[in-house]
């Protein structure tokens, strides 16, 4: 998306349960209303969040209550991604009850399935395969739960679809295009999952190897591998309940790795064993 340096708009974003006041220039402003247009805290509400972006959109800066006042600068190529980020980080940082690792989330057959992996794994391609296979999406960013109900909770950010992840999931994916950046496009499928899942499956995404298989995981293990992966174990105050709490969830979940040619061949093997 080509961004021009206009003079700040102000504009305030009610997402339900959360108010984001932003002071950008329009174009930025709009994409932002776009691509948070999926969230819902009507459960959990959120203490407000100030943004503003320079004319230029090179830098960004935020407040919010709870958590401190941060200035960055914006990445050529990357401005929208990055301000949408930090829209998440902000979320992530305060709400009070909910526990979030980096990783996809889909329901598939009513049960959560939550795909954690590190950036190029594939683990974009793989939430997208498991939604054309009918599965409902619940984020692509952030794993949301309720570890006390041990849930999934929806946290519907759009899908950052670049071109060899498009090309991944060897076929359209039906949704709302809600902005674009460079060769990035950010998409909301229409198969949301609207209400928490019962965590079931944990899946961690391994390098390409030449032969697909899943293989079992032991819950200490994923535990540790959670734990390599940005997560609410990052916050100090909230490290004790974070180990805690997701200690309580996978004693709830089968926690496997898988590994693959590409991520249709993981995504077709997973449903295959999630169907049995």
């Amino acid at each position: 998306m080509s961004i021009a340096p206009p003079a700040l708009s102000t504009r305030v974003l009610a997402i339900p349960g959360w108010t984001i006041t932003v002071s950008a220039p329009e174009p930025l402003t709009d994409a932002l209303a776009n691509l948070l247009s999926g969230l819902n805290f009507a459960d959990e509400p959120l203490p407000p969040l100030r943004l503003i972006v320079s004319e230029d959109v090179q830098w960004m800066a935020g407040e919010s209550d709870g958590w401190p006042p941060w200035r960055l600068e914006l990445p050529p190529g990357q401005r929208v991604g990055t301000v949408l980020g930090q829209c998440v980080a902000a979320a992530t940082a305060v709400l009070p009850r909910r526990l979030f690792v980096h990783a996809g989330a889909v329901a598939f057959g009513g049960k959560g399935v939550v795909i954690v992996g590190g950036s190029g794994t594939g683990k974009t391609a793989m939430v997208a395969r498991l939604v054309q296979w009918g599965g409902g999406y619940l984020s692509d960013e952030v794993a949301l739960f309720d570890s006390e109900a041990s849930t999934v909770v929806p946290f519907a950010v759009p899908m950052a679809i670049k071109a060899w992840t498009a090309r991944a999931i060897s076929g359209p994916l039906a949704g709302r295009e809600v902005a674009t950046e460079g060769e990035v496009r950010f998409r909301l499928p229409d198969r949301l999952q609207a209400t928490p899942v019962p965590l079931a499956e944990v899946i961690l995404m391994r390098p390409p190897r030449r032969r697909a298989r899943l293989v079992s995981m032991s819950r200490a293990h994923m535990l540790m591998a959670l734990g390599t992966h940005a997560s609410s174990m990052i916050h100090r105050d909230r490290l004790e309940t974070a180990f805690e709490g997701f200690s309580r969830l996978l004693r709830r979940a089968r926690c496997s790795a898988i590994e693959g040619p590409s991520p249709g061949a993981c995504a077709d093997l997973l449903v295959d064993a999630l169907r049995a």
